[in-house]
């Protein structure tokens, strides 16, 4: 994913599955991509 593709999520608050971070040509330093992220519910976990 691309630096303006990972800002789309910047505004994501709540997740009701799971989050996976896999990077093939670019690698984020940080996730700061995701600075409103409060929960992460954990719904299905596979």
């Amino acid at each position: 994913m691309t630096i303006p593709m990972l800002e789309a999520l910047s505004n994501v608050k709540i997740v009701t599955e799971y989050v996976e971070v896999q990077a093939a040509e670019y690698s984020p330093k940080s996730l700061n991509f995701l600075r409103s992220l409060t929960t992460i519910e954990g719904r299905k976990l596979s």
